[in-house]
């Protein structure tokens, strides 16, 4: 996928390369939400790194991502094989080890804060994802956001750390901080965008 006149658009932003971290600018906000709506699918492979206060070493496992823009999401893990994580619209389900959660993802219970949490990050919509403070900055290849939530939670995350794709705008990092120290980061790398993608990977009928 192509995006033209991205060069003129972003000098007319008056960025400055570096990473210095300033708030981002209503511009950037924009146009960060408004180039990920026209993402209508993301295949691609993942690796996702827990870094745990109890270990030394962070637990690594992958798989292949995948969505779909009207709410839906799949991260199917080859390491663990069987590992899952899954939201179509309101179902949520998560299966770790061999144990399933197939939860309903309302507004207003934790998985529904979740849900509604990793969509706006990986939408790229910055003033969905809660009260909280931005920094922004850039390195050669991302836009750089950090996302610091005004209130703890023992749901979401304290801290956010999302990188953009400079030439598409579309996420390709996430990392998640909580309260206790411990922190889970998503590498996404090689995506299809826009590809036909089978739809029974976003259905979980167990």
């Amino acid at each position: 996928m192509k995006i033209t006149g991205l060069k003129l658009c972003l000098l007319s932003f008056g960025f400055t390369l570096g990473l210095s971290a300033a708030e981002p600018s209503k511009e950037f906000i924009n146009t960060l939400k408004i180039e990920n709506e026209k993402i209508q699918t993301i295949v691609c492979p993942f690796n996702q790194e827990k870094h745990l206060e109890v270990f030394e070493n962070p637990l690594k496992t992958n798989g292949t991502f995948y969505y779909q823009k009207d709410n839906k999401v799949c991260m199917s893990y080859d390491n663990p094989k069987g590992d899952l994580l899954l939201i179509n619209g309101d179902q949520f389900v998560m299966i770790t080890n061999g144990k399933t959660q197939n939860k309903n993802a309302q507004n207003k219970n934790k998985f529904g804060a979740l849900k509604n949490l990793l969509f706006a990050c990986f939408q790229g919509d910055l003033n969905s994802i809660g009260d909280c403070s931005f920094d922004y900055s850039e390195d050669s290849n991302h836009y750089i956001i950090v996302a610091e939530m005004k209130k703890k939670s023992r749901i979401l995350p304290e801290k956010l750390l999302l990188k953009y794709d400079k030439k598409n705008f579309i996420i390709s990092y996430m990392e998640m901080l909580e309260s206790n120290g411990n922190k889970t980061v998503y590498i996404l790398e090689n995506k299809s965008i826009n590809e036909s993608v089978d739809t029974n990977v976003f259905h979980y009928d167990k």
